[in-house]
């Protein structure tokens, strides 16, 4: 039940995994390395008995959390049956110091 390996190397954390029901799921990285990250839902699977209901995923992107920078990006998708994997939206990370730096 739930997912064996919750961290990531960069310090990224699924907070509840859920696999029966509707979520909602969380993942926070607190302080994301700099680079390009690719936000994406994995439709896991689907129930026969809701074939004529579409299943769709809800997300909400909050980069800088809590700092005069924060930004948020909200993300509905309709997942599509037969297909694994869903791109929600990229972010790119600038290097934080370097931008303080200046």
């Amino acid at each position: 039940m739930g997912t064996p390996h919750r961290r990531t190397a960069s310090g990224g954390e699924i907070t509840q995994d859920v696999t029966q029901g509707y979520g909602p799921e969380m993942y926070v990285l607190p302080r994301a390395p700099e680079g390009r990250y690719l936000i994406r839902a994995h439709y896991y699977a689907s129930d026969r008995n809701r074939a004529s209901a579409r299943t769709k995923v809800h997300a909400a992107i909050i980069e800088d959390y809590g700092t005069p920078q924060q930004r948020m990006f909200d993300r509905v998708v309709t997942l599509q049956q037969g297909k694994d994997m869903h791109d929600l939206l990229q972010v790119t990370r600038a290097d934080r110091k370097a931008a303080v730096a200046r």
